[in-house]
C-alpha cells in the first residue's frame, strides 16, 4: 500500500520503531506517524521551551512540531522502544521520549517531560551516528569515539558486569586491545544488544578472548564471568 505524502515532500530514508515511524526528507526535515507516547516522535507543539499542545498519536505522516528538532537540518534519526534520537547537520544530538533509565543522556529528575534534550555532556563533540535500544542509547562522534548511556541490565552498554546502575551521562567506551587500531564506522542497538561495525586490520580474537555485549559474558585467559 502506498503511503500518502504531501506532493512537496521528497523522502530519502525511513526509520521504524515498535509502533511508530519517521521519514527524513531531502530538505533535511522529518515527518512522523504512530504513537507519540512521551513525545517520542516530537509531535507535541513546543515553542520557546513551552508545551502548547500534546499529541497522543498520528495516523498519517505529519512534520515534527517540537522545537528545536522541528526546525530542520536533520541528518540522522533513530527510534528506540520508547525514546528517539536525532542528529542535526552541525553534529548536535537531541534525545526525546521516555527517560526512566537515563536513556536521554541526563538524569530523569533533570529532564523536563516531553521536551527534546540536547546531549551536552560530551564537550565539543560532533555526533555522527546514534542508535536507540530498549532503554539505552549508543552514539559515535566524528572522531570515531563511541559513547553509551541508559540501562545496562544485559551488558548492552559495553561495560563490565560490576556496573549495574543506570548510566544517565554519556561515557566513552574503552574498546579492548583487539580493536584498539580500528575505527567504528557504524553501530546498531536493538532491545537488549549492541553491534559495532569497524574498519581497519582484522582483529585477532582467539579462544582466550571472547566477549558478547548482549549477555555480558566475558572469557579471558580462562576466566569467566557468568551473565546475570
Amino acid at each position: 500500500m502506498m503511503v500518502p505524502l504531501p506532493e512537496v515532500i521528497e523522502p530519502c530514508s525511513v526509520s521504524c520503531g515498535v509502533d511508530c515511524s519517521m521519514i527524513s526528507t531531502r530538505s533535511k526535515m522529518a515527518l512522523a506517524a504512530g504513537s507519540n507516547h512521551h513525545n517520542r516522535l516530537g509531535l507535541d507543539v513546543i515553542h520557546d521551551g513551552k508545551i502548547l499542545k500534546e499529541t497522543t498519536e498520528s495516523s498519517c505522516f505529519v512534520p515534527l512540531r517540537s522545537e528545536p528538532i522541528s526546525l530542520g537540518n536533520i541528518s540522522k534519526i533513530s527510534l528506540g522502544l520508547q525514546h528517539s534520537g536525532i542528529i542535526t547537520t552541525d553534529g548536535s544530538l537531541y534525545m526525546f521520549g521516555l527517560n526512566n533509565c537515563g536513556q536521554l543522556g541526563t538524569l530523569p529528575s533533570q529532564s523536563a517531560p516531553r521536551m527534546p534534550h540536547k546531549v551536552t555532556a560530551v564537550k565539543n563533540a560532533k555526533f555522527s551516528a546514534v542508535s536507540c535500544g530498549g532503554s539505552f542509547t549508543i552514539a559515535a562522534t566524528d572522531d570515531h569515539q563511541v559513547y553509551s548511556w541508559g540501562k545496562p541490565s544485559r551488558g548492552q552498554l559495553g561495560r563490565p558486569t560490576s556496573d549495574t546502575k543506570n548510566v544517565s551521562s554519556p561515557a566513552q567506551l574503552k574498546l579492548h586491545d583487539p580493536l584498539v587500531d580500528m575505527e567504528v564506522v557504524s553501530l546498531s542497538a536493538s532491545h537488549g544488544n549492541t553491534l559495532l561495525v569497524v574498519s581497519g586490520a582484522r582483529p585477532n580474537i582467539d579462544s582466550k578472548f571472547r566477549n558478547s555485549w548482549d549477555t555480558n559474558t566475558w572469557r579471558e585467559e580462562g576466566k569467566k564471568t557468568s551473565p546475570r
